[in-house]
């Protein structure tokens, strides 16, 4: 019997102590929404998003290649909380858009990118 409640003792100063690493694990939130110069629409684009420590960070499911992934023109991600810097680019007739953010623990921002074209598009007949 005493065996029993030792070992039912042990068992819950090891759960207890096992349990005071166990928290939420502190995360943020961030829109990216791409529109092109003139338009409200999103457009495709490629976003190469980097944490503090130059670690390229991937978008879920998004097609991801070494340091950037593919986008429709909206992606939320979910990271956690850093100093974070971006590049944008849609194609060498575009210029690219570069900035930087920092994410609070619960935050929800949204960084709006406007691309624009390096060349504007004459068509002469």
């Amino acid at each position: 019997m005493r065996s029993t409640v030792l070992s039912f003792a042990a068992s819950l100063l090891v759960t207890a102590i096992a349990g005071l690493g166990v928290g939420h694990a502190a995360s943020a939130k961030v829109t990216f929404t791409v529109i092109e110069k003139g338009c409200d629409n999103p457009v495709p684009c490629r976003i190469q998003l980097k944490d503090g420590a130059g670690k390229p960070q991937r978008a879920g499911e998004l097609p991801f290649w070494r340091d950037h992934f593919v986008c429709a023109g909206t992606v939320q991600l979910e990271l956690p909380p850093s100093k974070y810097t971006y590049e944008c680019e849609r194609g060498p007739e575009y210029a690219v858009q570069s900035g930087s953010f920092t994410l609070a623990d619960g935050a929800n921002d949204k960084i709006r990118i406007r691309l624009e074209r390096l060349v504007g598009v004459q068509v002469t007949l």
